[in-house]
């Protein structure tokens, strides 16, 4: 296994430490993410994809924070909680809105996503956005390929490491996250 600049064998896969094995998670969780939505809008738009020169693969790469090219361990690992998974609303907003201009234009997209978030929008707006682009995104992508997408995933800095899966979409909250929280 190649991580960011750590060669890993697979014998030596039972003794690294838990935040290298929580680092390596939240990267294959946030790769997947990214590599689904190319698919699923690949899917949901193939006549933006017929181009070879298409910018569309530009539309989506605007989506997530860094330059890099979709390419997994070509960034430098985050500190913090970056593009949609930012605690900064302004942050947060800015890529809230890359994703709605993205799935906005998809085959079935519900009216109540038909306007983007107003300039001067308030933070429960912009998290109400954010709920119905989720429960749209997940429900397009169960509808294309018949099972759940990885979700976005968010980590914390702490002591101690846990684990926890976040699932409310029942209760209509924004898109289920995976907390990982590292040992400093």
């Amino acid at each position: 296994v190649q991580f960011q600049d750590i060669s890993i064998s697979l014998a030596e896969l039972t003794t690294i430490d838990q935040m290298m094995k929580s680092k390596i998670l939240w990267d294959l969780y946030e790769h997947n993410f990214w590599f689904e939505l190319v698919t699923l809008d690949h899917a949901m738009m193939p006549s933006l994809w017929l181009n070879r020169d298409s910018e569309q693969l530009d539309h989506i790469r605007q989506i997530f924070p860094g330059d890099s090219e979709l390419t997994m361990c070509a960034e430098p690992f985050p500190q913090q909680n970056q593009g949609l998974g930012s605690s900064d609303f302004q942050s947060k907003r800015e890529y809230i809105e890359k994703l709605w201009a993205l799935l906005a234009v998809w085959p079935g997209c519900p009216s109540d996503l038909a306007e983007p978030i107003m300039p001067l929008a308030s933070s429960s707006c912009v998290w109400a956005m954010e709920k119905k682009l989720a429960i749209f995104y997940v429900q397009s992508f169960f509808d294309t390929f018949g099972c759940c997408p990885f979700f976005p995933t968010l980590f914390q800095l702490h002591h101690r490491v846990t684990v926890q899966i976040v699932s409310n979409l029942l209760h209509y909250s924004p898109i289920p996250f995976l907390l990982c929280t590292f040992p400093e």
